[in-house]
C-alpha cells in the first residue's frame, strides 16, 4: 500500500505546486515529467499484480505457440496483440513494451494539452493508471492513442491513430465520433436533451439491441455477444459515477468562457460531453458503456487543468474547483485499492523488486 501512497503524494504534491506555485519552477517541469514517466514504466511494466493478471498469463500461454492465431480467434482477442505475445519470449516483455508505450505516449499528450501534467496524472491514478494501464492494458495503450487522435488537426492522422488502436482494442473505434463533435459551446438546453435522449436509450435500446446483434458476425459481434453473456441483467445508468460527471460537466459549463480561451477547450469540452452520453446511453451493456467512455472522459482531467489554468478571478472559486476534483480523485483511489479490486494490487509485486 505504501507505493500507492507515495505516488499519490508525489502526483499530487507536484500538482499543486503546478496549480498554487509560482511559474519559475516551470522550467524544470520536462525533466521532472521524464523521471516520473520512467518510474512509471517501471511499476507498471515490471508489475507481478493488477486486473487480470492470471488471465493474460494463461493468454499468453496460449498466444506464444505457433498456433497463436488460431489461439487468438478462440480466445477473441485482437492479431497484433496475438502476434506480439507469439514473438516476445515472456509476459514481463508484453508488459515493460506495453508500458513505454503507454507511459510514453500519455506523458506527452498531458505534456502538450494539459497546463498542469502532474496534476492530471492525480486525477488519473483511480481511473486510468490502475485499472487500464494495470489491468486492461490492451486498452491502456489504446486510450492514449485515441487522445493524440483528438488533439490532431489533420483528419487523415485523427482515423489513421484511431485506426491503430483499434488493432490494439476493437472498443477504440468508438473514438471515430470524435468527427461528428461540433467545435462550439451548445445552448445548456441542448445539452439537457441529449441527456435525456441517452437515458430513453439505455431504458428501451436492449432489446433492439439483442435482436439486431443476431444478424451480425465476425469480430465485433463475437465480443459483443460475449460481454452480453457475461454481464446478464448488469446495467449502468444514474449511478454514483455518472453523478460525478454531470457535476464535473457542470462546473465546466458553468465556467465555460474560461474553457474557451484555450484553442482546443471547446473541442475537449465537448468530447467530455460525449462520455457521458456514451456512459448513461449504452448502460445496457456495461463493458461498451464504462470502457467505451473513457477515451472521451479522460478529457475531464485536461478540461479541468484548462479551467484552473485560466480562472484567475477569483481564488476562492478556484481553490474549491481544486478541492472538489482532489477530493474526486481521493475517493476514487482510496475507494478502488481499499475495496474488492484493491486484492489484486495489494501487496504490490514487481519483477525487479528485490534489487531496490
Amino acid at each position: 500500500m505504501a507505493i500507492y501512497i507515495f505516488i499519490a503524494l508525489i502526483t499530487g504534491g507536484f500538482g499543486f505546486i503546478e496549480v498554487f506555485g509560482q511559474e519559475k519552477y516551470s522550467k524544470y517541469k520536462p525533466y521532472v515529467l521524464f523521471l516520473f514517466t520512467l518510474f512509471l514504466i517501471w511499476f507498471v511494466g515490471f508489475r507481478e499484480c493488477g486486473f487480470d493478471y492470471e488471465n493474460y498469463s494463461h493468454y499468453f500461454d496460449l498466444l506464444h505457440t505457433n498456433f497463436w492465431k488460431s489461439n487468438a480467434e478462440f480466445l477473441v482477442v485482437e492479431k497484433p496483440y496475438a502476434l506480439l505475445n507469439y514473438m516476445l519470449p515472456s509476459l514481463t516483455a508484453v508488459y515493460v513494451v506495453f508500458a513505454i508505450l503507454t507511459c510514453g505516449i500519455m506523458s506527452v499528450f498531458l505534456y502538450k494539452n494539459s497546463p498542469y501534467p502532474f496534476y492530471s496524472y492525480f486525477l488519473l491514478l483511480g481511473v486510468i493508471v490502475y485499472i487500464s494501464f494495470m489491468g486492461q492494458y490492451r486498452q491502456g495503450l489504446a486510450i492514449p492513442l485515441v487522445l493524440v487522435a483528438f488533439s490532431c488537426k489533420e483528419r487523415m492522422q485523427r482515423i489513421l491513430l484511431i485506426a491503430l488502436a483499434s488493432c490494439i482494442h476493437v472498443s477504440a473505434i468508438l473514438g471515430l465520433l470524435v468527427f461528428v463533435i461540433p467545435n462550439r459551446i451548445l445552448k445548456g438546453k441542448y445539452y439537457v436533451l441529449l441527456l435525456g435522449l441517452a437515458l430513453v436509450s439505455n431504458l428501451t435500446l436492449l432489446v433492439v439491441f439483442r435482436t439486431q446483434l443476431g444478424s451480425l458476425s465476425g469480430f465485433i459481434a463475437s465480443k459483443l455477444s460475449y460481454y452480453m453473456s457475461e454481464e446478464e441483467g448488469l446495467v449502468y445508468g444514474i449511478n454514483l459515477a455518472m453523478l460525478l460527471r454531470l457535476a464535473s460537466f457542470c462546473i465546466f459549463y458553468r465556467y465555460r468562457s474560461f474553457i474557451q480561451q484555450n484553442p482546443n477547450g471547446i473541442l475537449y469540452f465537448n468530447i467530455y460531453f460525449l462520455s457521458l452520453l456514451i456512459y448513461l446511453g449504452l448502460g445496457f451493456l456495461p463493458q461498451l458503456s464504462g470502457r467505451g467512455s473513457l477515451y472521451f472522459y479522460v478529457m475531464e482531467v485536461v478540461v479541468a487543468t484548462i479551467l484552473l489554468k485560466n480562472l484567475r478571478t477569483s481564488s476562492q472559486v478556484r481553490g474549491c474547483i481544486f478541492f472538489f476534483f482532489t477530493a474526486i480523485a481521493l475517493y476514487r483511489q482510496m475507494g478502488f485499492l481499499l475495496g474488492e479490486s484493491g486484492e489484486s494490487y495489494i501487496p504490490y509485486k514487481n519483477a525487479l523488486f528485490n534489487i531496490f
